[in-house]
């Protein structure tokens, strides 16, 4: 009877360690290591947590590193409580690349300035916080955005003047005057270049005296506020200089009131038209 008691006692004991093994859990005895712990290792905006040991991590263990993934991911995602950033980054013909933000106010001001159709830009440069996304260095406006070109020479009035500092430069039209700049060969000098709409009403205001513009002498929908616009200087008041800018990619030339030549990227037209 002894013996069939001590029998019984270890098929009970048995059955209770094969239970404990179904549950996931390691047996006492097992020399496999610790469970492993949740980390992460947060990488501009995204989270990753270092594969698990099969078998080694504990139920707790893997809902705590799922918590820690989903915790750093969010923050980073929103960056400390902003959201993510829906503007792109402009790449110029120097190399230079830059992130433009978004600036409702700035984009308001287009509400008065825009054509049938058109919608108003609601990602700019910011001339303060001109940041290569990429690397995290910050420019200042003296960066080349071309070969001959710093930022300052083509959007520098509108800071300088006091109209604000987010501001619009296409990398399309600052390619066409590196092109038109080696065309003429010589140095080529910007009168203006973007102008905000707050700007371009003070400057038709001044030409015709309504800052919404008056037909033939200032425009209400100047391409200046689309940052595709340059004025030159009266050294290139010529047919032949019109010529060169067509050829470098510009798609409006216009020997403008005796004193500059007007050129921009008008998507208006499909052939560049000269005035």
């Amino acid at each position: 009877m002894r013996v069939l008691a001590l029998a019984a006692v270890s098929l009970v004991l048995a059955a209770c360690g094969a239970a404990a093994d179904d549950t996931g859990e390691l047996p006492a005895s097992s020399s496999s290591a610790p469970p492993a712990t949740g980390t992460s290792t947060p990488d501009r905006g995204t989270s990753a947590d270092p594969a698990p040991d099969a078998g080694a991590a504990t139920g707790a263990d893997a809902a705590h590193a799922g918590q820690d993934a989903g915790h750093d991911a969010a923050h980073d995602a929103s960056h400390d409580g902003a959201p993510p950033n829906p503007c792109p980054a402009l790449l110029f013909p120097s190399g230079a690349k830059i992130q433009t933000f978004q600036d409702a106010a700035t984009t308001a001001s287009y509400a008065r300035h825009l054509a049938s159709g058109q919608s108003a830009p609601k990602c700019f440069l910011d001339t303060t916080n001109l940041e290569n996304p990429d690397t995290g260095q910050v420019y200042d406006m003296s960066v080349l955005v071309a070969t001959h070109f710093q930022l300052s020479e083509l959007v520098g009035t509108e800071v300088a003047q006091g109209y604000g500092h987010h501001v619009l430069l296409s990398p399309s039209a600052v390619l066409s005057l590196e092109k038109f700049r080696e065309a003429v060969g010589v140095s080529v000098s910007i009168n203006s270049g973007f102008r905000s709409p707050l700007h371009q009403e003070a400057v038709c205001k001044g030409l015709c005296g309504n800052p919404l513009g008056c037909p033939g002498t200032c425009a209400n929908s100047s391409r200046h506020m689309w940052g595709d616009a340059f004025d030159l200087p009266l050294e290139f008041y010529t047919a032949r200089d019109e010529d060169l800018a067509c050829s470098s990619g510009f798609k409006f030339a216009y020997l403008e009131s005796g004193t500059h030549l007007h050129i921009d990227e008008n998507p208006a037209y499909a052939t560049c038209v000269k005035q």
